[in-house]
């Protein structure tokens, strides 16, 4: 099996005000985790959820146009960056990728 991860198209605290009033525990545990460096099993080794449970609720989010799966983001990865990004050097993404890829300089 390949390894995924899950893909939040929206940032986790809008993410978690738009739960339902009595939302499960454990996706709000998987919400505020994830992380598109983390594995899925890695992430419910994380938050101490099944990896079947966190499977589950992954594609629950999928299907609400919440969340994307796709291959897990790692150092040797190569991707086509978007025209329209933001790429200013202080931009929080800019800056999560470059912690993750250059550790040794951050």
């Amino acid at each position: 099996e390949a390894a995924v991860t899950l893909l939040l198209l929206q940032p986790k605290e809008r993410l978690l005000a738009e739960l339902p009033h009595d939302p499960s525990p454990d996706l709000v545990r998987l919400i505020a985790a994830a992380d598109p460096l983390r594995t899925l099993p890695e992430l419910a080794w994380d938050v101490d959820i099944s990896l079947e449970r966190v499977k589950t609720l992954s594609q629950h989010l999928f299907r609400w146009g919440k969340a994307r799966i796709v291959p897990a983001i790692s150092r040797n990865s190569m991707y086509i960056v978007h025209p329209l990004a933001e790429l200013y050097r202080e931009a929080p993404t800019v800056l999560a990728f470059y912690r993750f890829a250059c550790p040794q300089a951050s």
